[in-house]
């Protein structure tokens, strides 16, 4: 017997899952949501939540705004440069 959407527990990101490859900030960022929705119990906050708790890590807006990031194989390139790093070499 497979039990419902809304009775399965929620997947909770897991940091050390390695073959994601995530930045540290990345991994920062992915475990400061999963907290909030935790605690808030939301499984889906909103884009102004979701600002939030950007803020909430120490993130400002600096500068202008920019070209918006593009999206190749399953990743968003351009985050980089919001966030501070660059690309890793053959990434793009």
């Amino acid at each position: 017997m497979s039990a419902s959407a809304d009775t399965q527990p929620e997947k909770v990101f897991d940091p050390t899952n390695a073959e994601a490859g995530y930045t540290d900030e990345e991994r920062e960022w992915l475990l400061a949501v999963d907290r909030y929705k935790r605690e808030s119990g939301r499984k889906f906050p909103t884009l102004c939540e979701l600002l939030a708790v950007l803020r909430s890590l120490g993130y400002r807006k600096t500068a202008e705004a920019g070209e918006l990031p593009r999206f190749v194989e399953n990743r968003v390139w351009g985050l980089g440069s919001i966030l501070g790093r660059r690309r890793r070499k053959g990434e793009g």
